[in-house]
């Protein structure tokens, strides 16, 4: 069963008279290729209540990158004929992992529903083939409560109840969101539930939280309409392809003098730099940072994919 759901939304939210609050089946789809990092926090801080016009504020939360996440072409996967109706699909690569895992969904007019989940092959994941689990009913109204039967292969049948109990701003550690709605989702009997948030611009999955562990995990928001917390005067540097697999070419509209990259655990990778040409050949799959400083003095930071 899955708990922390890292997969963008579909859906267009109508905001009416009297804080009347519905999600419809307006698909607003992110775009293929739209890439976000994975984060987690783990924390005693309360998810807080519900509401019209709640403030959500993690801003103090402590993360560590636990991965990338990417939206694909369910038909270029390599499980796809296992998923043939699914219509969205989210490839998620942990850090530190060779290889990456998959999250099949299925999206139409009356429920946006998930097909797999983890998903690397035969006996890995949840296969929900048999009878798909709603990740949201279509409509569904603020403070409306809807109940789904679902069930994964090899396991019992379940039934799970979601209910869009707010609306507001969302504060993470990365940026901050207006016009965030969030969604329980309740399991009958396991004693587990979840809240995730998503943001409109487009329907995009930002957070989770799960009780059992006090996890958090958070989308950085690359895809998302939000205040940066910072990097707003960043100078233009950037590299591409990204993600890359051999060389990465820096772009930047001054000289830089300087190039220091770092991994997910923040220790410095020495890297051969050539006509602004980066020899990445070597390094272990992941997501690693760079810190470039400029003749001018000022300084800016990027991030790349080597898979």
């Amino acid at each position: 069963m899955n708990k922390l759901l890292l997969t963008p939304a579909l859906f267009a939210v109508t905001f009416f008279t009297k804080a009347q609050t519905v999600i419809n089946s307006g698909i607003t789809m992110p775009a293929i290729g739209s890439i976000d990092t994975i984060y987690t926090a783990n924390s005693a801080v309360s998810p807080e209540p519900g509401g019209a016009n709640a403030t959500w504020d993690f801003h103090t939360l402590v993360t560590t990158p636990e991965g990338v996440s990417e939206v694909v072409d369910p038909a270029t996967t390599p499980y796809f004929s296992s998923f043939p109706t699914s219509n969205f699909c989210m490839k998620l690569s942990p850090i530190g992992v060779s290889g990456s895992i998959y999250s099949y969904d299925r999206v139409s007019a009356t429920a946006w529903e998930q097909l797999a989940t983890n998903w690397a092959g035969p006996g890995t994941g949840d296969d929900y083939n048999l009878a798909p689990e709603a990740i949201v009913p279509l409509p569904i109204n603020f403070n409306q409560t809807i109940t789904d039967n679902f069930q994964a292969a090899g396991q019992a049948a379940g039934t799970v109840d979601i209910t869009f109990d707010g609306y507001g701003t969302l504060i993470t550690p990365f940026q901050t969101f207006t016009n965030v709605v969030r969604i329980k989702r309740d399991w009958f009997g396991a004693n587990d539930w979840v809240y995730n948030w998503f943001s409109l611009n487009p329907f995009f999955y930002l957070a989770s939280y799960a009780p059992t562990n006090g996890n958090f995990s958070f989308l950085k928001g690359t895809n998302s309409t939000g205040v940066k917390d910072s990097e707003a005067n960043s100078p233009n540097v950037g590299v591409f392809p990204n993600p890359a697999a051999d060389k990465l070419t820096i772009v930047s509209a001054t000289t830089v003098t300087n190039v220091q990259c770092f991994n997910y655990l923040g220790q410095i990778v020495p890297l051969t730099i050539e006509n602004n040409s980066m020899n990445i050949a070597a390094l272990p799959n992941g997501l690693y940072s760079l810190r470039f400083t400029q003749e001018n003095g000022k300084t800016s930071t990027a991030k790349f994919i080597k898979q």
